[in-house]
């Protein structure tokens, strides 16, 4: 009895240093790695997607006497041809986004908000461009922009009681066509920006400018002052 009372003892102690052991052992492996991507609010997987019905948008907006205008206009070359679909600028305050347009529309048409919230800067725009079409040689061809999906910011203006505000977006067509070394085209844009308070509708750019400033787009489609695309 004796003898089978230590041998028990014994087989406990072998167990319990067996697992003591490998418990020191796990804890000297290497932590598995995350491989797992997580996407941020508002983006896409895929680049030349539209962003719009992602936006988080006022679901009630405060009635106020202050608009906002917004025109997208084209400078340059004829051979360049683009259009619209979605239109939106940014409430610094709130964090939502007014959408403007969701729609195709011509350059050179005139998109009015309903009444904007007042006090409070507007300072991010958002412009998607779903087609450029370039005239080469009399043949009609799609080119592509390194982002379909432009985004910028700054403090462009403060939305004042009975102060309308005008944002016009001027695409300089001449400097946003590039050729790269294998002959491909890429559209780029170099946008000079106005930004003008105490609009009227008859009178968009009376009041005065508030911002101006020329943002372009890189080789990553990221846009803001002083960019621009490098051929390939």
């Amino acid at each position: 009895m004796g003898l089978k009372k230590y041998f028990i003892i014994g087989m406990i102690g072998v167990i319990l240093l067996s697992a003591g052991i490998m418990v020191l052992a796990k804890l000297g492996e290497e932590p598995a790695v995350n491989n797992t991507v997580i996407v941020a609010n508002n983006t896409t997987v895929n680049e030349s997607a539209d962003d719009i019905a992602g936006f988080q948008t006022f679901d009630d907006p405060k009635i106020v006497n202050a608009d906002i205008f917004f025109k997208i206009n084209a400078e340059g070359s004829d051979n360049i041809s683009f259009k619209v679909s979605s239109v939106a600028v940014h409430n610094s305050f709130y964090d939502k986004w007014y959408i403007l347009n969701t729609k195709a529309k011509d350059i050179g048409e005139l998109f009015k908000n309903i009444s904007a919230d007042v006090g409070v800067f507007y300072n991010k725009v958002y412009v998607y461009i779903p087609e450029v079409t370039v005239n080469v040689n009399g043949s009609e061809k799609i080119v592509s922009m390194p982002s379909n999906k432009i985004y910028f910011e700054g403090d462009f203006i403060r939305i004042r009681q009975n102060q309308n505000a005008y944002f016009e977006l001027t695409f300089l067509k001449d400097n946003s066509l590039f050729e790269n070394s294998d002959g491909t085209f890429v559209f780029a844009p170099q946008i000079k920006v106005s930004v003008y308070a105490n609009a009227t509708e008859s009178n968009l750019t009376g009041g005065g400018i508030w911002t101006g400033l020329t943002v372009g787009m890189n080789n990553n489609g990221k846009v803001q002052a002083g960019l621009k695309y490098t051929p390939e």
